[in-house]
C-alpha cells in the first residue's frame, strides 16, 4: 500500500521582485492532490494571488531514474469576491527522485485587475512531499 504524501513547495527564482509560488499539497487520494497556493511579488501594488488547488500527482520511471509529476489547477481562495468558478492558474510541477537535483515548473497565472495571463516557465522547485508517518 502507498503511503499518502504532504508536502510544501517554493516555486520561483526568488530574485527580489520575481514572483514566488508556494503550494502546500496533500494526497487526497490515488493520483491525486488538493491544497492551497499562494503566488506573491513585491512590485506596486503588490501581488497576492491566495488560490484553492487541485489535480493529479504521477510518478514517472525512465529506466533507473524516476520523477514525480504534478499537474496542478487552481481557482480563487478564500475571501475572493465575484465569479470564482473559472481557474485562473494552472502549474505543472517536475520533481526528481535525486533529492541533489531541483525540480522545475511552469505556472500560469491570472493577474487579479488586468486579467492578463503570466506564464513563469523553467522556474525552479524548492522543498518535496514526504510521506506520512
Amino acid at each position: 500500500m502507498e503511503q499518502t504524501k504532504i508536502g510544501q513547495l517554493i516555486i520561483g527564482n526568488q530574485i527580489p521582485g520575481a514572483p514566488l509560488f508556494t503550494v502546500t499539497l496533500i494526497e487526497s487520494g490515488v493520483g491525486h492532490v488538493t491544497g492551497f497556493g499562494k503566488v506573491t511579488q513585491t512590485t506596486n501594488p503588490p501581488l497576492d494571488l491566495v488560490e484553492n488547488v487541485a489535480g493529479t500527482i504521477a510518478l514517472i520511471v525512465w529506466g533507473a531514474d524516476t520523477q514525480t509529476n504534478i499537474q496542478l489547477t487552481g481557482w480563487p481562495g478564500p475571501g475572493v469576491t465575484g465569479n470564482v468558478g473559472q481557474p485562473n492558474l494552472y502549474a505543472t510541477i517536475v520533481l526528481d527522485s535525486e533529492k541533489s537535483k531541483p525540480g522545475v515548473a511552469q505556472v500560469r497565472y491570472q493577474e487579479p485587475g488586468t486579467g492578463r495571463w503570466i506564464t513563469l516557465q523553467n522556474q525552479p522547485v524548492k522543498g518535496n512531499l514526504q510521506a506520512l508517518a
